[in-house]
């Protein structure tokens, strides 16, 4: 872990940190309050609202999952209320303070509670501190995370102990205020108290989608045939790590197949390595490379997911291509299957 860029938290904070945990597992917060229990953390370093969700009433997954910023928690609401996939909650950058089995640890974990002469033992017991970032394998967290990890857990701790006693405490007074802890400075000091924050109205930000206007004039000329596509986008099952420390990451493809011969008509392979955003302005423009290498376009473009609907609609509108939801794309999903069990089979 000395070889990652990022600034590392110190000994001292890792301590803070595992301090926290013993505190946490001891009040088991998952015992009395449900993952739909949200309140917010001010950062006093950064002023962004952390919105922290306590997982593990059934008993699964014990964690304290802090959702940085506005849009991070609109996704965990859409997942929680199942307007998008289960998998979709790794788009929402959040950091976890989870306890896992110790198999689960990589070596840089059981170092670290090693030099802070920490022992644990039995399933679920053993704490593990990571960052999740759109389009990146869960990793370690760096110091900045670690500092406002601390104050996340600390203040957890406090609002976990008064909603034990006090069930109204957390009570959704309307869809867009919360319960948030913000810090203010007395005397070199940082003091805590209550707020009801009404959140502001939150506005996703346009992705830049640059096209190439030669070939999207080429793509408008082409005839137009009865043919049918199936379009997904989504993360592969294997990890890339450019260098050693870096952070891995998901490839994702851009998978185009024809929905009744099964025939993959491409497939390229997108990085978010220059940001999450940016390999999504790439989706549309990968698309219209793959249309402009056949001879028509399709009449009719299917995918099954909400994103994808709305990043490939202004292409397809453009195009006078139809683009349709669905639920179940049979011939991609084979298409995937048969994909994903190769790569399976390359990683053992």
């Amino acid at each position: 872990m000395n070889e990652i860029e990022e600034p590392q938290p110190t000994l001292a904070e890792w301590q803070q940190l595992y301090a926290l945990m013993a505190d946490v597992k001891k009040l088991a917060p998952w015992q009395f309050m449900a993952e739909d229990m949200v309140f917010g953390v001010k950062n006093p370093e950064t002023s962004e609202i952390g919105f922290i969700s306590i997982m593990g009433q059934l008993g699964e997954h014990l964690s304290v999952a802090v959702y940085l910023g506005i849009g991070s928690l609109m996704t965990f609401w859409a997942v929680h209320t199942q307007q998008l996939k289960p998998t979709m909650i790794l788009t929402a950058p959040h950091l976890q303070a989870s306890f896992e089995n110790r198999e689960t640890l990589y070596k840089e974990d059981r170092q670290i509670i090693k030099q802070l002469g920490l022992k644990f033992r039995g399933r679920m017991a053993w704490p593990m501190f990571r960052s999740h970032r759109p389009g990146f394998l869960p990793w370690f967290i760096n110091q900045a995370e670690a500092r406002f990890l601390i104050h996340a857990l600390t203040q957890t701790l406090d609002v976990a102990k008064r909603a034990q006693a006090d069930e109204t405490l957390l009570e959704v007074k309307d869809e867009q205020t919360y319960l948030v802890r913000v810090p203010t400075i007395h005397d070199n000091e940082i003091v805590w108290h209550d707020e009801q924050l009404r959140l502001p109205p939150f506005y996703s930000h346009e992705l830049s989608i640059v096209m190439n206007p030669k070939m999207l004039d080429y793509a408008r000329r082409m005839p137009m045939s009865r043919q049918t596509l199936e379009v997904d986008f989504s993360a592969i099952p294997a990890s890339i790590r450019p260098k050693i420390g870096t952070r891995p990451f998901f490839g994702h493809m851009l998978m185009v197949v024809d929905s009744k011969s099964g025939f993959v008509l491409g497939g390229p392979i997108l990085s978010p390595e220059s940001g999450y955003d940016e390999m999504l302005g790439r989706v549309a423009v990968e698309l219209l490379t793959i249309l402009t290498n056949g001879t028509h376009l399709p009449k009719t473009i299917f995918v099954s997911s909400p994103i994808v609907h709305s990043l490939l609609a202004p292409l397809c509108q453009d195009l006078g291509i139809s683009l349709k939801s669905k639920s179940r794309l049979r011939m991609l999903e084979e298409a995937q299957d048969a994909l994903f069990s190769f790569l399976e089979r390359r990683m053992m």
